[in-house]
């Protein structure tokens, strides 16, 4: 397997297999414990597509991409969950808005649990007493997050930013979306999306990589029957500003705006990380007046995601003066247009950064998320660390031109 890059005496070994599913690995010497997941860039906003060889698109219920990773750790043969505990693996899986991701960590039995995981992603069961069984588990799990305040005004976020964009629906979808799903809908999104080729499998920890690729070889491509299809976003926002009562202590805002798609490069979005953490990070001026004035007991929460068709920043705050807040943030935005970026405040922020990639090679788990987390950039850890320390004072200050404008902001509030 090559080697492509190395942080701090660590080995990123990077390749793909014959089929071309690439495998990232991260071994770590001494280190009892071990990751691996298996990465199908399949998420929740992939609902349309169109057969190969048609003019026509289909279209899939929200919540589809969600409803397959629950159902694929139920074999013909049992429970994979189970297996994985009886093989003395701790397994899990998630899906979010452009991938699903079936993950274990274990200390033993690695190579057994590497097979499982290979195994039973390639190979669902789609019975339809049991859709039907899960429908009402997807829709209790759903229940559940319409009850908590930071997921309900994220989702109430987005819900108002976008107007055709997928990534305005729930990721599980709706009680309504959800009993939509057919055991049809279901073979037919696995069959177009699951391409086995198509495939990421991340490893770290104490693993032989040699071992690892040997496994990764099990995994066969398949023909290609279909491919996704998007919706063209409007370019505006849906609805700039929305309350909804949850009888909340103190309310809870979500202030976000729609960016534009950009790019998609690693450069691109360590520079929009450091320049939301020289706006409204801790260290901020910003963050010294919102305390100072009491708008705020804690610091903002960032987030800044962008995917095929969109992009978007937000700050997460519990404060008594959401529409204050709101204002004051776009003014601290402008104020750093005015006045600029000072070297001495990019280079604190910059050496932050560098300093938490490099934290990350301390935990297995973490690096095995981390990397996942950079797989739609095409990059590995190796690159994102190269590129954070080459980054520059004016790679921040470009994007500060023409970002974050007014028309483009939305406020979400929880009360």
């Amino acid at each position: 397997m090559k080697q492509l890059n190395k942080v701090a005496g660590d080995l990123i070994f990077n390749e793909k297999t014959a089929e071309g599913m690439q495998c990232i690995c991260y071994p770590k010497k001494g280190y009892q414990e071990k990751f691996a997941a298996c990465v199908v860039p399949f998420g929740a906003n992939t609902l349309c597509l169109r057969k190969t060889g048609a003019s026509e698109t289909e279209r899939f219920p929200a919540g589809i991409a969600h409803f397959i990773e629950h159902k694929l750790f139920q074999q013909a043969w049992g429970d994979a969950f189970l297996r994985f505990g009886q093989q003395g693996a701790s397994a899990n899986a998630f899906t979010d808005a452009n991938k699903t991701v079936y993950y274990f960590t274990c200390q033993e039995n690695f190579e057994k649990n590497l097979a499982l995981l290979l195994d039973f992603v390639q190979h669902p069961v789609f019975k339809k007493e049991d859709v039907q069984r899960e429908k009402e588990i997807i829709k209790s799990e759903i229940a559940m997050y319409d009850d908590m305040p930071e997921w309900v005004v994220y989702a109430q976020m987005l819900d108002m930013m976008y107007k055709n964009h997928p990534i305005q629906y729930p990721v599980a979808g709706t009680a309504k979306t959800v009993e939509k799903i057919t055991t049809e809908d279901l073979q037919k999104a696995y069959d177009t999306f699951y391409l086995p080729q198509n495939f990421s499998l991340v490893v770290s920890g104490g693993v032989h990589v040699r071992k690892v690729m040997e496994q990764a070889k099990s995994v066969k491509a398949k023909s290609k029957t279909g491919e996704a299809v998007w919706e063209k976003e409007a370019e505006g926002i849906g609805e700039r500003y929305r309350v909804r009562s949850m009888k909340l202590s103190r309310p809870l805002c979500q202030i976000g705006w729609k960016l534009p798609t950009g790019k998609g490069t690693v450069q691109e979005r360590l520079a929009m990380e450091v320049l939301m953490d020289l706006w409204a990070g801790e260290s901020s001026p910003f963050q010294e007046t919102a305390f100072t004035k009491r708008w705020l007991d804690e610091p903002l929460l960032q987030t800044y995601d962008r995917g095929d068709g969109y992009c978007f920043c937000a700050f997460l705050g519990s404060t008594e003066k959401p529409e204050k807040l709101a204002e004051e943030l776009l003014s601290a935005w402008k104020k750093l247009q005015e006045n600029g970026i000072k070297e001495k405040d990019f280079i604190r922020i910059q050496k932050k950064m560098i300093g938490r990639c490099l934290r990350i090679f301390q935990s297995v788990q973490g690096l095995g998320m981390s990397q996942i987390d950079w797989l739609s950039y095409g990059a590995d850890l190796g690159e994102v660390f190269h590129k954070a320390k080459t980054l520059r004072k004016n790679d921040i200050e470009k994007l500060l031109q023409n970002t974050v404008i007014r028309d483009k902001m939305v406020l979400s509030v929880i009360r």
